[in-house]
């Protein structure tokens, strides 16, 4: 197309008074992002130290409600337990048990469990991340 100031002398008649084109361009529509979603984030390669132990922080509520559950159980457990996790590419975890296997079966390392499982995570670009993470009671 001719720029909207020049017309080109083949399309004139004689006689008639030149015409303009002026031509406007479409705003490009805005895309709506899912909600949620940040633009241009570059996924890490790996987690590091400090963001699961935000997590595990922000997510103490949950250990709290376990602590209650266990004193009120009849055989309430005091001391650590340290619980083993994988915290999967797609931020969710999978594989929660105790270090001590006989302690998966009392109220606490149950309720420890569910809780955990739950947890989400950052996504990141690389293999499972085992978390190894003490709780003490």
């Amino acid at each position: 197309l001719p720029a909207p100031d020049k017309v080109s002398n083949r399309h004139k008649k004689a006689g008639q008074p030149q015409k303009k084109i002026i031509i406007i361009e479409e705003k490009p529509k805005k895309t709506r992002r899912k909600r949620g979603t940040r633009k241009n984030v570059v996924t890490p390669k790996s987690l590091n130290y400090d963001h699961i132990k935000s997590i595990v922080k922000g997510n103490l509520y949950t250990i709290q409600k376990c602590t209650e559950l266990n004193k009120r159980s009849t055989r309430p457990f005091s001391g650590t337990i340290i619980m083993y996790w994988l915290i999967q590419p797609h931020g969710g975890v999978d594989n929660v048990t105790t270090e001590d296997k006989s302690l998966a079966k009392t109220t606490l390392g149950r309720c420890l469990i569910n809780a955990i499982s739950r947890w989400h995570f950052r996504q990141f670009n690389g293999p499972p991340i085992p978390i190894k993470f003490p709780f003490k009671f």
